[in-house]
């Protein structure tokens, strides 16, 4: 199922939204070392997205949109670690774990497509 053009793709515009989302809430962020490092894993999310949309062979997708998803969990953690430090508010928080569950929720719906897909062939 790979797209001529990966921002076609409903998967890439949830974590692309996920990513600007993320971008705007840290603009007030002190914290260089938290905000940075946040930002490089959405930003890793999004291109392995974008990876996994280009390839033709359903293994190697596949393992590009599962690393995707494990960059989400990756932020939802440091979404969390940033409640606790309190470097961000409880709405904004829970705002952005919200986008990001969704756009894993959508990667997982399309790697259980392709694993489906798999199996049938």
């Amino acid at each position: 199922m790979a797209y001529p053009n990966f921002k076609q793709s409903l998967v890439w515009q949830k974590t692309a939204g996920f990513c600007k989302a993320l971008q705007l809430s840290l603009n007030s962020c002190e914290q260089s070392w938290y905000k940075d490092s946040l930002l490089l894993t959405a930003s890793r999310a999004v291109n392995q997205v974008a990876l996994g949309q280009e390839q033709f062979h359903k293994m190697a997708q596949e393992q590009y949109l599962l690393d995707a998803r494990q960059s989400l969990s990756e932020c939802r953690s440091m979404l969390a670690l940033g409640l606790e430090l309190q470097l961000l508010r409880p709405n904004t928080q829970e705002e952005l774990e919200a986008k990001a569950n969704e756009a894993a929720a959508v990667l997982y719906g399309l790697v259980k497509h392709l694993r489906k897909q798999s199996a049938a062939n």
